[in-house]
């Protein structure tokens, strides 16, 4: 019999590697939410128009990348590609905005891209992101950025780097395009076929191109001219920045694989083990998009990080570990679970993560068994410690152990963890 495997792209996140995704997810969650963020969460299959409209058929997710295929009822339907066309429908269809409040969004979950999977990225893949709708230009340009830039920095993403560019009005684009199609016209022998594509469909999408024989074309080509007031507003969101003490850079040639982008848009890199694919974040602002959708004619911006590019980048693989507390219990009596019960809720109090192995009644096996989860602590509950109610806490990494009480565990944690 054929032994069955996950699909090319589909992968398989096993226990060992879980505690990091959740960590990310559960810092994620408590950074968003503190910063006046709520969650959204939204259907993984769409009416294909919501994409082909708001991301556009010229870009390469319409034109190669999307799951789409027709259902019972004859709809053309789609696994979802990106998040914040469905965001804005989510928020269209519920009335999210019908009070013409700002609303400040956050999600995570999967999404999918029938594309060459490549390390970090699979035809499955997992974002977190947000977004500001009735975004005000400048403040919530500011805003964004600066969220973007805590977030990382909250999750310990080592030497990344904000990039950004400024897109202008659409007249300006306009005429930016007709200047570049002409551009790479006349250069198309020197192109990928994918870019030949692009010229005809959009050609913002050419300077986007991540093969090596493209490059000296596209770092050949003509720059975007801002008007008087794009060139204000765009010294605006640096200023902001500056004052906020956000570092960034201006990336000139930076225009983003969506078309739905207007004014601002950024991209983040970080070194770690990314290799060539070092983006873990982009986003941009979109003002156009809510109209186009149905809704009213209001500013929106937002961004997405790539999770598994998260992962990556991160400085230690032991993050996750460090809030992790391996319980050891070393006989099954009555006495021993109800004063168990007392630590483990004691313990999600603390908001400690909590590994345990219930059938091991050998320290030495609990002991491997904390190492291998990554937890700092190991507390053991024994015949002895049930007697004297006080809890024996060993110091997996220098060693040493000390007896506490249950009242006290939450605080000598916290102050004995680097």
């Amino acid at each position: 019999m054929d032994k069955f495997q996950a699909l090319k792209g589909m992968r398989d996140i096993l226990p060992g590697e879980v505690a990091q995704w959740q960590d990310v997810e559960e810092k994620a969650r408590y950074f968003f939410e503190a910063n006046g963020f709520e969650e959204i969460r939204t259907p993984l299959l769409e009416p294909t128009e919501l994409f082909t409209r708001s991301i556009g058929e010229g870009s390469d997710i319409v034109h190669k990348q999307m799951y789409t295929f027709e259902d019972r009822g004859g709809r053309s339907i789609t696994l979802r590609p990106e998040m914040t066309a469905s965001v804005l429908r989510a928020a269209l269809e519920n009335g999210v905005l019908r009070n013409s409040k700002t609303s400040r969004l956050y999600y995570l979950g999967p999404m999918f891209r029938a594309e060459r999977p490549q390390k970090g990225r699979q035809r499955q893949f997992f974002q977190l992101g947000a977004e500001i709708l009735n975004a005000k230009k400048v403040e919530a340009d500011a805003e964004i950025l600066a969220l973007v830039q805590g977030l990382l920095s909250f999750l310990e993403i080592p030497g990344f780097k904000i990039k950004h560019n400024f897109l202008g009005e659409e007249n300006e684009r306009q005429t930016y395009i007709d200047i570049l199609k002409n551009y790479f016209t006349a250069g198309k022998s020197r192109l990928c076929e994918d870019c030949h594509y692009r010229i005809e469909k959009n050609v913002l999408r050419v300077l986007d191109c991540k093969m090596p024989g493209c490059q000296p074309l596209i770092e050949a080509a003509p720059l975007l001219k801002l008007s008087d007031e794009s060139r204000k507003t765009y010294d605006a969101i640096r200023n902001a920045l500056e004052t906020r003490g956000i570092p960034a850079v201006h990336e000139p040639r930076l225009v983003r694989g969506l078309d739905y982008y207007t004014g601002l848009v950024f991209e983040v890199v970080a070194g770690g083990d990314l290799g060539a694919q070092d983006a873990v974040a982009a986003g941009g602002r979109y003002d156009n998009l809510i109209a186009s959708l149905g809704g009213p004619a209001m500013g929106a911006i937002g961004f997405a990080a790539g999770m598994e590019r998260v992962l990556l980048a991160r400085q230690s693989s032991q993050s996750a570990g460090s809030r992790t507390v391996y319980v050891a219990t070393l006989d099954a009596r009555p006495e021993t679970e109800q004063w168990l019960d007392q630590v483990l809720k004691k313990l999600y109090q603390a908001g400690r993560k909590v590994k345990r192995e219930p059938s091991l009644h050998s320290l030495g096996d609990h002991f491997k068994k904390a190492v291998k989860a990554g937890a700092r602590f190991a507390i053991i509950i024994g015949e002895m410690e049930v007697k004297n109610k006080r809890l024996t806490v060993k110091d997996l990494a220098n060693k040493s152990q000390e007896e506490v009480t249950v009242d006290a565990l939450p605080v000598y944690l916290a102050g004995h963890s680097d």
